[in-house]
């Protein structure tokens, strides 16, 4: 049981309150969402109790590492919108969280490879169009367009390279 700065409570009671608020059950993301809820409005101190709560119902290790990459590349591109202050002490304090319960998993994210930096431009590039185009769909181009248009091109070149990449 947790609680933050502003005395909110988090314990498991709230945790499978929230989780049922999802479709999919334990396979569904709720956990990224809460994270980034919690990134947000600057409550780091409660990414830990979360951690602490997906860990306690995931015993199958290989899962567990599964939804500790997607906390920390959640936290990561959320920086893109709420501030690179924010994305910093949401890493970090997901990273403490991971190292003080599961110091193990803690030593295979460290050696995960960096997501971006060995890709080529052109590859880069497609990967980040492909993405976009799964999340906008039939609207992808028209979405590019109005980004190119509205920022001399530059929000499209980082929203493909830098966001979705």
């Amino acid at each position: 049981m947790s609680s933050c700065k502003n005395d909110v409570l988090l314990d498991d009671a709230f945790f499978r309150q929230l989780e049922s608020q999802f479709p999919g059950g334990p396979q569904s993301p709720w956990f990224v969402y809460a994270i980034l809820i919690l990134q947000a409005n600057d409550h780091m101190d409660l990414i830990g109790s979360t951690w602490e709560y997906v860990k306690s119902e995931t015993p199958d290790e290989d899962e567990l590492l599964v939804k500790a990459r997607k906390m920390r590349e959640a936290l990561l591109k959320a920086s893109v919108l709420v501030g690179f202050p924010k994305g910093i002490n949401g890493c970090i304090a997901l990273r403490k969280a991971i190292l003080s319960s599961s110091p193990d998993l803690e030593k295979k994210l460290d050696q995960d490879p960096s997501l971006r930096q060995n890709l080529q431009r052109a590859e880069k590039d497609a990967r980040g169009k492909a993405f976009f185009s799964r999340i906008y769909a039939q609207h992808t181009e028209r979405v590019l367009d109005n980004m190119s248009n509205a920022s001399g091109g530059d929000l499209f070149e980082f929203a493909i390279n830098a966001v979705y990449g």
